[in-house]
């Protein structure tokens, strides 16, 4: 193939100009001539940007993701690009330039990231009671929870959910008033595990572990105990047999109940409905309508920890062998990030390490915010794989401390994480029993 990418950074404002430069290949040739053409993918693009290609008088418009060039060059043509963007937020961009040897170019990456962005931020506790623990709703800093595992926020970020894993019950954080209460599942003092379905506090979960919501509000909870990925609407409402069957294990593909899963430990949802579930060493996907299918095989001895979705379609997906991997939308996998090594390094893509990575959240920049459960902190890698630590010294302590330098701060078994479209982030706390905040790094 032989395509050369030599890699630069411009600052300016949120929209993309392209500038694309035939230099050469083709000149003075009478004869028909094999063209190519220029594409890549766009990353960490927050709003709409748009991209121009001065050789051929071409506008395209592009959100992100994937683009093509139709204006075409012919072989030994140069391209390089060069972005600028809108006022609304200042950015870093990363483009690239080469020449095209002989065939169409696919792999010319453009990577924003705000220009302000910070490595290490204040983290604070946000709602439970240290050392305490059980199962108690109130205001935030005197609820209690047990063993929270998974977080999700609706889409205006003012209600977050808890899947309250020792409790087996869905919590509801109304961040505008400061009050937690129990949606769904039991109240306090029946928190055994079971099967039962219903309307709010008669659900009965059995280790739930992950929760999700969808655009319209519409929860959606992995029952690991059960087998079972459940739905129910903004009051509590289950629609009974959405995917799988309850306490019945397998991998079989199908709609509702004639759909099997092993150990559904966490899920995602993607902007046009799909949900996204780790299922063992499978990522499953499930259609709005309850279908599920076998999406990708990550292999023998490979389980998907946590997986998430940016706003482009991307999954991206936690595995136990300690890296994170990316996942196109036509099930192309590859690695984003880690070495394979269980340490906490600092570096770029493979050069990297991660400790256990378990869940995972995506910002509106396509930054990944990664949690080591065995490395006790929070990692966030760039577009373009740069790894940071974010928070977490490494180290349990006791009593867990907050600090306005993040690398300062300590968790127990951090697990699930949720962020807000100005980039602050939730953090189950799992082995604390509490829910930390940590601010927004741009």
């Amino acid at each position: 193939m032989g395509i050369t990418n030599t890699p630069y950074r411009l600052f300016g404002h949120l929209v993309f100009l392209l500038l694309l430069v035939s230099c050469g290949g083709g000149g003075g040739s009478t004869t028909t001539t094999t063209t190519y053409t220029v594409g890549g993918v766009v990353y960490g693009l927050a709003s709409p940007g748009t991209v121009t290609l001065t050789n051929g008088a071409q506008s395209l418009t592009t959100s992100g993701g994937s683009f093509s060039a139709s204006s075409t060059l012919v072989a030994q043509s140069t391209y390089t690009i060069a972005v600028a963007q809108q006022p609304t937020k200042s950015v870093t961009c990363a483009g690239g330039s080469g020449t095209v040897v002989s065939n169409n170019v696919t792999n010319l990456l453009v990577y924003c990231e705000p220009t302000t962005l910070t490595s290490t931020v204040a983290v604070s506790t946000f709602s439970g009671n240290y050392p305490n623990l059980g199962q108690f709703d109130s205001t935030l800093l005197t609820s209690l929870y047990k063993n929270p595992t998974g977080l999700a926020l609706n889409t205006a970020a003012t209600l977050l959910y808890v899947a309250d894993t020792g409790n087996n019950a869905i919590r509801k954080i109304d961040v505008i008033n400061s009050a937690v209460t129990t949606l769904i599942g039991p109240t306090s003092g029946a928190t055994a595990a079971g099967y039962a379905t219903g309307t709010k506090n008669s659900v009965r979960f059995s280790n739930p572990t992950a929760v999700a919501v969808d655009a319209s509000g519409n929860i959606y909870v992995a029952d690991a105990g059960n087998f079972l990925i459940r739905l129910f609407d903004s009051s509590g409402l289950e629609t009974i047999g959405f995917a799988g069957s309850p306490q019945v294990a397998g991998t079989s593909d199908g709609a509702g109940t004639a759909a099997r899963f092993t150990n559904p430990t966490d899920l995602a949802i993607d902007v046009s409905g799909n949900i996204y579930v780790c299922d063992n060493n499978l990522i499953r996907k499930i259609t709005a309508t309850g279908t599920v299918s076998t999406w990708v095989n990550l292999g023998v001895g490979v389980l998907a920890t946590g997986v998430a979705v940016d706003r482009l379609g991307y999954v991206y997906v936690a595995t136990s062998t300690h890296l994170i991997k990316r996942i196109s939308s036509d099930a192309t996998v590859s690695n984003l990030a880690g070495s394979g090594i269980a340490a906490t390094t600092d570096g770029l893509s493979t050069a990297a390490a991660f400790n256990t990575p378990t869940r995972l959240a995506v910002d509106a920049y396509s930054n990944v915010f990664v949690s080591e459960s065995a490395g006790m902190s929070i990692r966030m890698i760039k577009p373009d794989g740069t790894v940071l630590t974010f928070a977490g010294t490494g180290a349990i302590s006791i009593p867990p401390v907050d600090s306005a330098t993040g690398t300062l701060a300590t968790f127990n078994t951090p697990m699930g994480l949720a962020i807000t479209s100005a980039g602050q982030l939730y953090v189950a706390d799992k082995a604390n029993n509490i829910i930390r905040l940590l601010a927004a790094p741009y």
